[in-house]
């Protein structure tokens, strides 16, 4: 499974202050105090790169080196530390914590970089574009052959292909 940080930042509707806490401590993030107006404004650029460098991907298109070095800007906001750590059971995991003089900076690094892990998971990426065009929300394609089209199959997809019903009858 998947981090989806990046996908609920690209596909959030209402970005506001509120919804900025409610993902910080939803990733262990712990806000002193509200975001500010500019923090929030910044948050905001975050999500317009990433939704568009979603879409770039999704059409299969390479990042271009200044989409890379945009990417590369946020994650180097606020480095991050790595520990090691053992599961209870058996194996191990990294921990990775960002070193930010803010929450808000903290929180950007976790959401870009768990849109870069998404992008590294598989060569093409599996970062996709909702293919219903009154909907075009972010979703990662988990299918073995790479071929879903929508976020979501009983909505979008259902929707789309009774559409295409109704067409194909209009037509006949």
């Amino acid at each position: 499974m998947f981090d989806a940080a990046a996908l609920e930042l690209i596909n959030a509707d209402q970005l506001d202050k509120t919804w900025l806490g409610e993902q910080a401590r939803k990733r262990g993030i712990a806000p002193d105090r509200p975001a500010t107006e500019l923090e929030l404004a910044d948050v905001r650029r975050v999500q317009a790169l990433l939704r568009t460098l979603t879409e770039i991907v999704s059409d299969g298109l390479p990042l271009s080196d200044l989409d890379v070095a945009d990417v590369n800007a946020y994650l180097g906001r606020a480095p991050v530390t790595a520990r090691l750590h053992r599961f209870p059971d058996s194996g191990y995991y990294v921990e990775m914590t960002p070193l930010a003089a803010r929450w808000v900076e903290a929180l950007v690094r976790e959401v870009v970089g768990s849109w870069v892990a998404l992008l590294r998971v598989d060569d093409p990426p599996r970062l996709r574009i909702c293919a219903n065009d009154g909907c075009r929300r972010a979703f990662y394609d988990e299918t073995r052959n790479r071929s879903r089209r929508w976020c979501n199959s009983r909505t979008c997809g259902n929707l789309i292909r009774v559409r295409r019903h109704r067409d194909a009858r209009r037509a006949a």
